[in-house]
């Protein structure tokens, strides 16, 4: 069996898609110039035979260029959510030969002046976006450069852009009266303030005419593990009293406040309930393991690439809203 990309991937410990751009590409800014010695290696080692893959319905090697743009350089590694997305992206794109020629992680990305430079410079067609930032906003107005939102809240998207993901208020509101008011008189919420998860809690308790007690919600000063469990540690520290279980905007948040309550003796599930929302990987292998909402990260990452190329190629010339379903994850944290 000849080597493929994946097994050199594998022994480089970096992902298909860069190993790709470095190899098939000739790309130096995707990696360091140490990774990509190491690359070129394992090439050399594995017997592998570098070419351009057959491209269909594809004129040029610069019409399908797609970008990919968090809010922060350093966002994904406070929440692996985004990761699951970005492996969906970097799987489809492979597949149909988009090349990336830049990523969330290239260097100074995020000042508006040098994205600019760089949209000029790399040709893209498109870019998918996982978070607002500041950088939305240079896109305004360029008709030339097509916008995909991916796995985020509709909020404060530009007009004209595609978007791909769930419907957070909806499913937020849903689970949270399905799992959780129809079975606890007295629940909570933990997390970020200013999200349509938020707004969903609340809403929640309006359809079920029940009363919001402001002392349950416990607000996170960002969407870190750290910033729950500082913020769940503060709750419990001020003599908060505890509800009967726990709505986490994001697993995230959930595992931070989860490590609070165990800290101050707090048993998880018998003392209080939790429910996360997003099912990242590392929920099943907390303390007890999370019960959460499965959000399909890895598809939404895919569609986001195929619709990318819809607009590039000219097949649409509209915007298009995609929601994929949620569905329940039952673990050990929610009874």
């Amino acid at each position: 069996m000849s080597a493929t990309l994946k097994d050199i991937a594998k022994k480089a410990g970096v992902s298909v898609t860069t190993v790709s751009r470095v190899v098939n590409h000739q790309d130096t800014s995707i990696c360091s110039e140490e990774t990509q010695s190491l690359i070129w290696k394992l090439v050399k080692e594995v017997g592998y035979n570098p070419k351009k893959k057959n491209r269909p319905h594809q004129d040029s090697e610069t019409e399908l260029r797609i970008g990919y743009v968090l809010g922060s350089s350093t966002e994904q590694h406070h929440d692996p959510y985004y990761s699951q997305v970005l492996r969906g992206i970097e799987h489809e794109a492979l597949l149909s030969g988009v090349h990336i020629p830049f990523g969330c992680f290239t260097p100074d990305l995020y000042q508006p002046e040098v994205f600019e430079r760089i949209l000029e410079e790399s040709k893209v067609g498109a870019v998918i976006y996982m978070s607002y930032s500041p950088l939305l906003e240079v896109l305004r107005g360029r008709r030339d450069i097509h916008t995909i939102l991916a796995g985020i809240e509709l909020e404060g998207a530009l007009p004209g852009s595609d978007y791909v993901g769930v419907d957070l208020y909806g499913e937020s509101r849903k689970w949270i009266m399905d799992k959780l008011m129809h079975t606890f008189e007295h629940v909570g919420y933990i997390g970020y303030e200013a999200t349509v998860r938020y707004q969903a809690y609340k809403d929640a308790h309006k359809l079920m005419e029940r009363p919001i007690n402001p002392g349950y919600s416990i607000f996170a000063k960002d969407w870190s593990t750290d910033a729950a469990k500082l913020a769940v540690t503060a709750f419990l520290e001020g003599g908060g009293k505890l509800p009967q279980a726990f709505f986490c905007a994001s697993d995230i948040q959930a595992i931070g406040g989860m490590l609070a309550l165990r800290q101050h003796n707090i048993r998880v599930p018998e003392d209080v309930q939790v429910l996360g929302f997003d099912n990242v990987e590392m929920s099943s292998y907390v303390s007890p393991p999370l019960s959460t909402i499965d959000v399909p990260k890895f598809n939404i990452g895919r569609s986001a690439v195929k619709m990318a190329i819809e607009r590039i190629r000219g097949e649409r010339d509209y915007p298009i809203n995609v929601t994929m379903p949620t569905a329940y994850v039952q673990r050990e944290s929610l009874k």
